[in-house]
């Protein structure tokens, strides 16, 4: 199976969690997840898996809320995904992260 229909199906599998039982947050950090440690393409696993993530948020209702940081003018999204692909941060940090930072549009 190729890797991004692998990380996609690991994401979406009926009765598995966060499918189940996790919600949308846990849902889209858990597609995020799979995107960016699958290295399903060449280059942009991070932007690809940050935007399948958020895209799946809005067109269930969700947004992400993170701080710009001006003082190095980061975002704690951007900052949560980095340490997500450098392995600092785990599946399931990462879906309580996304969880914490959601609000109704």
């Amino acid at each position: 199976m190729e890797k991004s229909a692998s990380a996609l199906h690991t994401a979406f599998y009926p009765g598995a969690y966060p499918y189940a039982a996790g919600g949308i947050a846990k849902l889209a950090a858990a597609l995020c997840f799979y995107i960016v440690k699958e290295h399903a393409f060449a280059d942009g696993n991070k932007r690809t898996g940050a935007l399948a993530a958020i895209t799946l948020m809005n067109l269930n209702g969700w947004k992400l809320r993170y701080p710009l940081d001006p003082k190095d003018n980061i975002n704690d999204l951007a900052r949560v995904i980095e340490a997500t692909a450098s392995s600092e941060t785990t599946k399931e940090q990462l879906m309580d992260w996304f969880d914490q930072h959601k609000s109704q549009i």
